[in-house]
């Protein structure tokens, strides 16, 4: 870390926690204990990096296997927005909206724009925009058709606290002087699902330059989710689990011919009654003996 020295100290660590996404709008206390370990002992007076004993071994910083404990209380939360802020893209942010308002939130350079009237008790919400590729969904639907796609993932899919639908737009993902840019108009719009398949949502977005915050594609929704921009139309049609017909079973006939009264079934019957009886009889006989 160049951009930070502890006090005239050249040479300085610094332990980085890298924490994954927390949607949660309140604090966090983390606390613990980070132990250092020496690997070999260190003498006073030699310089950095030198073998040269040139004190004696009772001058010594630290010794092999020499440990330094530190103590540490973190409190961990997610950046505060609120109304008319701009959060970049991939930041973790949660949004605080302004009660009894308009509020609006618009991420990136116009990547996505959010706007919604709050009610007298909105509450927080987690606000990350996340717009990283997806591997698994070009290999799956991109790939096969050479499509170009952008990604909107607004992390945990949280409600947003509107008195009614709130207008999300999905911003251009594109710049005018890139070698390549699509028509907008003509392009396809699908919701990722939580079991990882697509939705053509292209029909509840209304694709306009100047009527929303951002130029783009806008629907109204309570719930953001997993949006995906394509320039080509996907393939999204789920195939159904073969099912196996069941076997043909001969059903015997009497080619015409009346099947006779053996009566075996009526034989049967009288069968199980006899033992029934036979059975009670046998009780009967042990319970006299019995007693």
């Amino acid at each position: 870390v160049d951009d930070k020295k502890l006090g005239s100290m050249e040479r300085t660590a610094y332990l980085k926690f890298e924490l994954k996404d927390v949607t949660d709008t309140d604090e966090h206390k983390s606390t613990g204990t980070i132990t250092f370990k020496a690997k070999n002992y260190k003498l006073a007076g030699c310089k950095p990096g030198s073998k040269t004993e040139s004190s004696g071994a009772n001058d010594a910083k630290w010794t092999d296997n020499y440990e330094v404990t530190f103590k540490y209380n973190l409190w961990i939360s997610n950046e505060k927005k609120g109304n008319d802020d701009n959060p970049d893209v991939g930041d973790r942010v949660y949004m605080d909206p302004d009660k009894n308002d308009t509020n609006t939130l618009i991420w990136g350079d116009d990547r996505a724009a959010l706007k919604f009237e709050a009610d007298d008790d909105a509450k927080k919400f987690y606000a990350r925009l996340s717009t990283s590729n997806m591997s698994d969904i070009y290999a799956e639907y991109g790939d096969p058709v050479d499509a170009d796609l952008w990604f909107y993932d607004f992390v945990g899919h949280p409600t947003v606290p509107a008195t009614s639908k709130a207008t999300l737009t999905l911003g251009i993902p594109w710049d005018d002087d890139d070698d390549y840019t699509p028509d907008p108009e003509n392009c396809f719009i699908y919701e990722l699902d939580a079991d990882g398949y697509l939705t053509d949502v292209t029909s509840k977005f209304t694709y306009s330059e100047d009527d929303e915050e951002i130029p783009g594609w806008s629907i109204r929704t309570r719930q953001l989710g997993t949006y995906i921009v394509s320039d080509t139309e996907l393939d999204v049609t789920v195939d159904e689990p073969e099912t196996s017909e069941p076997a043909d079973v001969e059903t015997p006939t009497n080619n015409g011919k009346d099947i006779p009264n053996t009566g075996s079934s009526d034989m049967v019957n009288v069968a199980l009654v006899a033992a029934v009886v036979s059975l009670a009889a046998a009780g009967a006989v042990a319970f006299r003996k019995v007693k």
